[in-house]
């Protein structure tokens, strides 16, 4: 296993770890918002696979004013499932395919 591989592993068990810890916290809601995003990134279309979008949710969702659990814990299953794709995929899962 190389590098990245490795950091994306220990990056995505982290997020996971507190993505289980905000689901247990906020109940069904953020649950059925974390199991919908964690598919996500396994839909072909690879700018779903850019970690830009979930992570900048993420950040607004820390800094704004608005409480809505869901929000979060969407962004959260998105980048778990982002490193997840990266773990199994390896770096081929950033290049566009041609058609």
């Amino acid at each position: 296993m190389d590098a990245p591989r490795v950091g994306w592993a220990v990056a995505g068990l982290f997020v996971a770890a507190i993505l289980v810890y905000e689901c247990i916290k906020h109940g069904i809601p953020a649950v059925i918002a974390a199991v919908i995003f964690l598919a996500v990134p396994w839909v072909p279309w690879w700018p779903l696979r850019l970690p830009w979008v979930p992570l900048a949710a993420v950040v607004v969702y820390t800094f704004e004013p608005f409480h809505w659990p869901p929000f979060y814990t969407a962004g959260l299953a998105w980048l778990t499932g982002i490193a997840a794709v990266r773990v199994v995929h390896g770096a081929r899962v950033m290049r566009p395919t041609r058609s």
